[in-house]
């Protein structure tokens, strides 16, 4: 006897492609300073998910940028390192997020490391 499941549709499928990104990401340091500012504009990259991943979960990947892992809902609402971001009806995605929360799990004392991502889906 055989037993046919379906898959059921995941939601993310409708959000996974190429996309093309624009931006900037900035260190400032313990003591206020702006030690560097990294400008990109319509660089590729791709929005993409692992089935072994907790549902909710899909991965952003900008090409020689950044490469990390965020939540999204059926709406579009995004987590990125505890900061909201959107993906909207047209696919236009705009996140801003400080990647010291993600890689130390709180802010470091005085300092952060900001990403402001903007995209398109292609």
């Amino acid at each position: 006897m055989y037993s046919c499941k379906k898959k059921l549709f995941d939601y993310r499928n409708k959000y996974v492609g190429e996309y093309s990104f624009s931006g900037y990401n900035f260190v400032k340091g313990i003591t206020g300073e702006s030690v560097d500012t990294i400008f990109f504009n319509q660089i590729n990259g791709e929005l993409s998910y692992d089935r072994q991943l907790e549902r909710d979960k899909m991965n952003l990947f900008i090409e020689d940028v950044i490469s990390i892992e965020f939540t999204l809902n059926k709406s579009g609402s995004m987590s990125v390192c505890s900061e909201e971001g959107i993906i909207d009806e047209d696919y236009s995605l705009s996140v801003s997020f400080d990647k010291y929360i993600c890689d130390y799990g709180k802010p470091l004392l005085g300092g952060k490391h900001i990403y402001t991502i903007t995209g398109k889906k292609k």
